[in-house]
């Protein structure tokens, strides 16, 4: 599981391990606040999520430009262990609370791939050179 906090901009000290999430990062909400803060949040996760479980289409921009960003924090992750997700929210409700649902679910889905795999290796239904 992904070690990621969300964090103030103007309040937290950088460190090698941020990453803005804010306006107008490809990851940023597009939606203003003054919408409504919980209402902002939700237009966001479902554009976000459905963007990213849906079109895999390399000639979207967005698409790809969000994957980049997505692909950014795995990699932030992999070389300091964690990763700070900076937005101007934080503490309030933050849409990064959305990226990171994205990386549970992720993670979630990874496991049960490897789960799957290694139970089909026992019974001998694929071979090692399957997967």
């Amino acid at each position: 599981m992904m070690n990621i906090n969300i964090v103030n901009k103007k309040t937290h000290r950088a460190e090698p391990c941020d990453v803005y999430v804010g306006r107008p990062s490809a990851l940023g909400n597009p939606y203003p606040v003054t919408m409504g803060r919980e209402e902002c949040i939700r237009a966001f996760r479902r554009e976000f999520m459905q963007l990213m479980m849906t079109s895999k289409d390399t000639t979207n921009l967005v698409y790809t430009h969000v994957n980049l960003e997505l692909m950014h924090i795995q990699n932030v992750h992999k070389k300091y262990g964690k990763v700070n997700l900076v937005c101007w929210c934080a503490p309030l409700a933050c849409h990064a609370a959305v990226i990171i649902e994205y990386f549970i679910q992720m993670d979630i889905a990874m496991e049960a791939k490897e789960q799957a795999d290694m139970d089909l290796l026992t019974s001998g239904i694929i071979q090692p050179e399957d997967i």
